[in-house]
C-alpha cells in the first residue's frame, strides 16, 4: 500500500483501516462520507492516528466508539476530541480511575458530546451500513476488559465484527445469546491472548481474515501461539499489526481488498 492509494480507500463505498498504534486498538471506519472511530490507543501513538486523520480528510465523526476504559485504546482520545468534532460517543457504564479516564470525561463535559451506552441489539445507521451492538451483556464483571463493546458491521453482503478486549465469559454469553456472530473479518479480540479467542467463538463467527492488533515484541507475548493455532485450525488468515503495520480493508459490498502499509510511524 502506498499514500497514492489513499484515494481508493477514501472513495471505496465501505473501509476499515486498522490503525498500527503499536500495543493499542484503534480502527477508522468510513462510509458514503461519513467516519467513524473504535478507540484510539495510547496518546503517544495519536500523531499516527491524527495522520490518518488528515491524509483522510476527517473532519468530523458520526460516532466515535470507546470498547472500555483502558489507556491502550482510549488514551489519546482526549486528543481526538480535542481536534475532530465527535458528534457522538459510545462508551460503556464503567470508570477508570486514571488520568487519561479523567481527561476523556473533562472533555466530554468540555464539548457537551452526547454519550450513549450501548445495550446488545441496539442498531445504528451508518453511511449506507448499519452496525449492531452485542456486547457487553452484564453489569456485573470482575475484569473491565470484560465491558467492552463488540459490535457487528454489515455492509451489503460483507460483515466485520469488532470485539475489544472481551474475554472467554463475553464471548460464551455472546455464543448463548443467539446471536448472528458470523462475520468476514474479525477484529481478534484482546490483541491476541489467550484469555479470548476459544475455538468455538471462532467457529461460530467464521471469519475469513482475522486482524490482530499488538505491537512488536510487546511484553504480554501477544499474539499467543493457541490463538493463533485456533485461527489456523478454522481456516482463518491473520495478519498482525506488528508485522504489517496498519491494515486496510476496502468492501465494494460483496468482495474484499486488503491492503498492508508502513507509511507513519
Amino acid at each position: 500500500f502506498e499514500p497514492a492509494d489513499v484515494k481508493a480507500y477514501k472513495l471505496a463505498p465501505f473501509s476499515v483501516c486498522y490503525i498500527d498504534v503499536g500495543q493499542g486498538d484503534c480502527s477508522l471506519i468510513q462510509c458514503g462520507g461519513e467516519y467513524m472511530l473504535i478507540d484510539s490507543g495510547e496518546d503517544e501513538y495519536y500523531h499516527v492516528l491524527n495522520s490518518y486523520i488528515d491524509l483522510f480528510g476527517v473532519d468530523s465523526f458520526k460516532y466515535v466508539i470507546i470498547t472500555h476504559p483502558h489507556s491502550d485504546h482510549m488514551g489519546g482520545m482526549n486528543e481526538v476530541m480535542e481536534n475532530v468534532v465527535v458528534r457522538n460517543i459510545i462508551m460503556p457504564d464503567i470508570d477508570n480511575d486514571t488520568k487519561e479516564y479523567e481527561l476523556l470525561t473533562a472533555a466530554i463535559e468540555e464539548k457537551n458530546t452526547p454519550v450513549h451506552r450501548p445495550f446488545p441489539g441496539d442498531v445504528y445507521l451508518f453511511g449506507d451500513a448499519y452496525f449492531t451492538i452485542l456486547a457487553p451483556m452484564s453489569d456485573t464483571y470482575e475484569d473491565m476488559n470484560n465491558y467492552s463493546i463488540v459490535l457487528k458491521f454489515d455492509y451489503m453482503d460483507t460483515s466485520f465484527l469488532f470485539t475489544g478486549d472481551c474475554q472467554i465469559q463475553s464471548e460464551e454469553e455472546m455464543l448463548q445469546g443467539g446471536y448472528n456472530l458470523d462475520s468476514d473479518v474479525l477484529k481478534v479480540s484482546h490483541h491476541g491472548s489467550s484469555t479470548s479467542s476459544t475455538s468455538s467463538f471462532i467457529n461460530r463467527v467464521s471469519p475469513i481474515i482475522g486482524i490482530i492488533q499488538a505491537g512488536a515484541g510487546n511484553s504480554y507475548g501477544h499474539p499467543h501461539r493457541d490463538v493463533l493455532d485456533t485461527l489456523e485450525e478454522n481456516g482463518v488468515s491473520y495478519y498482525c499489526t506488528a508485522d504489517c503495520g496498519s491494515i486496510i480493508i476496502i468492501s465494494d459490498g460483496h468482495e474484499l481488498i486488503l491492503m498492508r502499509e508502513k507509511v507513519f510511524y
